[in-house]
């Protein structure tokens, strides 16, 4: 083998033992543990102790040391000497304890016998001077995992840096696994030859790893292509990290200088290249980015330096339109008369907003025509020819657009609105006129006899609609908040298929769906999604059951006949906080669906929890991570808005239950996982209560010429400024 610097070094550990009561006559019994390699059952000159076993005679214990020698004071009794051999040795007595009767004491040794091997000590320390033995003042190094071949495969340095794992004799190796921190100066893996009874010590001497550098620019990528072109500027003060395991562990961080650039200094990982780094990026406030926040995998040798991780950002188009009282949002291209020559084949196939708000006026559902491609996209009101708005019967809480008559043209959305109870209902149906000249609107009121109620007659919080209920057009899905605090309802009402068809109930969950409480909390938010993987779209639902308490429930799509076509298969309270909000998406990259909910924790704080789709043989699990988010969770929305072609989070928030602060935020998930801050896409102009959000490409349309690519999605948000005051805010990428 090499000839590398062996040295060893033993501790002498003193005895342990109990102390009995000093009221009473004490006795001793001692003797050795040794290694009785003739098998004599004498310990002979030859026979070495064996140290650190343990000895037990009733309640009193000791542990042998350097020597093999225990010593045990005990009142006189009768007792049971035994002892437990260290691997890899075996007690050759027999039989292997002792009964006895002391007072006077007494001396009993215990002759253990061991596979043909011995002890390979290994020390890892500091070494300071770097040559290669351990002098005075050079530290061990704890904690670090020492693996051998041939015998005890595993150990950890203790405090002293010092691992004892025995191996049988022949050809053996050792190593230690160190961090990419520390770099070792002798052979890693150590090969050597362990002789019958004998000891080898193997150093490791480590002295730190010499850095590694990864350099880049953080540039605003004019033409959006995520590459820096000649004359795209720098952008100072936006931080970058270096992270390992995920983003787990931060390596080294920087804030740009005044030219965009940064250069990190991080402890070099190649050798040995088994633990890659990524570069992250969180984008400054009111930019989007234009190539993938997260480059990697990094491997850094000592003293290189890695360059050209940049990262592209690009600024938001903001558009500020007029609204108040607002609480829910629905995005859809209503095709209203937007064509030219009375050819509809003409028409823009745009992105329409629709917003709907509190009572208090004769606004509470207004319509934003969008006037692609003129300069601005919406105009600033929502008044003819560009927009109208219309009366809901109460507050409009929850919305949602689908083509749900057969009516021609049937791709013309209609819209369902979920309400505060009121006089004529809770939930509505508004069917979009396809009469010329009316193309796009809705009328004055809901459609003639699409006023429904739920049999608990409480605030309809949610809807959705899907073809659940077999039929040929979509269902609709509501939920509620029933008039007793803390509980709620789901229904099913299915669709008739006529023409102008009529919806009916067909399920009410609880007592459907198998709920295993029997009962629901307050609904704050539903969506659809395949949790399982079989194809199907889920219901997942979370509720408020109390100020601060809720919980997540996901409904197994089993079939759509009537009867229980949603089964319960996960019912899980929140661990802190009431539900408010809810989206859902792959955050990890592992294929399967991860629910997001955002919570209230107290009057002013809230959670972004995190349930990562963990589900495995038809069996529907999560593993949960909190987030803690900057206040109330009031709304939450998934979508690519940059980075790599994995969604991103957005989310509303509240600064407090009474108050109209609060704010917007975008989470770049290109790590796989939510980060612990977001970027404000407003750059600080939007400062307040975020209720609702809805997305889509409203920049894009197809007459008179479709813009060039690539193409974005963009994101409009309901803000409260006040009570009866607010405002829609369009983010253009």
């Amino acid at each position: 083998h090499q000839n590398y610097a062996q040295t060893t070094l033993r501790t002498q550990v003193q005895v342990g033992r109990n102390v009995p009561s000093f009221l009473a006559t004490t006795y001793v019994v001692d003797g050795y543990v040794y290694w009785d390699k003739d098998k004599n059952h004498t310990k002979d000159a030859g026979d070495p102790g064996l140290e650190d076993v343990l000895v037990r005679m009733g309640p009193y214990t000791a542990i042998t040391n350097a020597s093999g020698y225990f010593v045990i004071r005990a009142p006189a009794g009768t007792y049971v000497l035994k002892h437990t051999p260290n691997s890899p040795f075996g007690n050759f007595n027999s039989p292997d304890s002792f009964n006895l009767a002391i007072g006077p004491g007494v001396t009993r040794s215990f002759a253990d016998t061991s596979q043909a091997g011995g002890y390979v000590i290994s020390r890892v320390f500091m070494d300071a001077n770097s040559n290669l033995v351990q002098d005075m003042g050079e530290s061990g190094v704890q904690g670090l995992e020492v693996t051998v071949s041939g015998g005890a495969p595993q150990a950890y340095t203790d405090v002293n840096g010092k691992t004892r794992q025995f191996v049988k004799a022949g050809a053996f190796t050792v190593s230690v696994k160190l961090p990419d921190s520390l770099t070792c100066s002798t052979a890693n893996p150590y090969a050597g030859t362990m002789v019958a009874g004998d000891s080898v010590t193997v150093l490791f001497p480590v002295t730190p790893t010499p850095p590694g550098y990864i350099a880049g620019t953080v540039f605003d990528d004019k033409n959006r292509n995520g590459s820096k072109d000649g004359g795209e500027k720098g952008i100072a003060n936006v931080n970058v990290y270096i992270v390992s395991n995920g983003g787990a562990t931060i390596q080294g961080y920087a804030a740009t200088d005044a030219n965009g650039n940064y250069n990190i200094s991080v402890p070099s990982n190649n050798p040995p290249g088994t633990t890659p780094y990524s570069a992250t990026v969180v984008p400054p406030s009111g930019f989007f980015p234009t190539s993938p926040t997260s480059v990697g995998p990094l491997l850094v040798g000592p003293n290189q330096t890695l360059n050209g991780n940049n990262f592209g950002v690009a600024g938001f188009q903001i558009i500020s339109l007029n609204a108040s009282r607002v609480l829910s949002l629905a995005s859809g291209d209503l095709q209203e008369n937007d064509w030219s020559g009375g050819n509809p084949a003409t028409a823009r196939k745009d992105n329409d907003l629709v917003l709907g708000a509190d009572a208090g006026g004769t606004d509470n559902i207004s319509i934003w025509f969008n006037q692609y491609n003129s300069t601005p996209l919406f105009t600033a009101s929502p008044s003819l020819p560009t927009g109208y708005t219309r009366n809901a019967p109460q507050s409009v809480l929850s919305m949602t657009l689908d083509t749900l008559d057969t009516n021609a043209p049937k791709s013309r959305p209609d819209l369902v609105t979920g309400t505060k109870a009121g006089a004529t209902g809770n939930f509505f149906v508004w069917f979009n006129q396809n009469t010329s000249g009316n193309e796009g609107f809705f009328p004055s009121t809901f459609s003639a006899g699409q006023n429904y109620w739920t049999l608990d007659v409480g605030d309809v919080s949610s809807v959705l609609t899907m073809d659940c209920a077999g039929g040929m057009g979509p269902d609709i899905i509501v939920g509620t908040r029933s008039p007793t605090a803390g509980r709620g309802t789901i229904e099913i009402w299915q669709n008739s298929d006529s023409a102008t068809p009529t919806f009916s109930r067909q399920e009410t969950y609880p007592s459907a769906g198998l709920i295993p409480t029997g009962t629901l909390g307050e609904v704050a938010s539903m969506a659809l999604a395949d949790i399982d993987g079989d194809g199907r779209q889920d219901l997942v639902v979370t509720t408020k059951t109390g100020n601060y308490s809720g919980e997540l429930l996901v409904f197994r799509n089993v079939g759509n006949t009537n009867g229980n076509r949603f089964l319960c298969a996960y019912d899980r309270p929140l661990d802190v906080g009431a539900g408010m909000s809810l989206a859902c998406t792959d955050v990890d990259g592992d294929g399967q669906i991860d629910v997001i909910v955002g919570t209230q924790t107290s009057t002013s704080s809230g959670d972004i929890v995190e349930f990562q789709n963990i589900t495995s043989g038809g069996t529907i699990d999560f593993r949960t991570f909190s987030h803690a988010a900057p206040g109330i969770v009031s709304a939450l929305m998934v979508g690519d808005y940059g980075g790599s072609a994995r969604n991103d989070l957005v989310v509303g928030w509240r600064a407090d239950e009474t108050g109209y602060g609060g704010g917007l935020l975008i989470y770049y998930l290109d790590t796989g996982n939510i980060p612990p801050n977001g970027t404000d896409p407003s750059a600080g102009a939007l400062a307040n209560f975020v209720p609702a959000l809805t997305k889509a490409n409203f920049n894009y349309g197809v007459n008179p010429v479709s813009p060039s690519p690539p193409y974005l999605m963009d994101l409009a948000a309901g803000v409260k400024t006040g009570a009866n005051t607010g405002a829609l805010v369009v983010f253009i990428r």
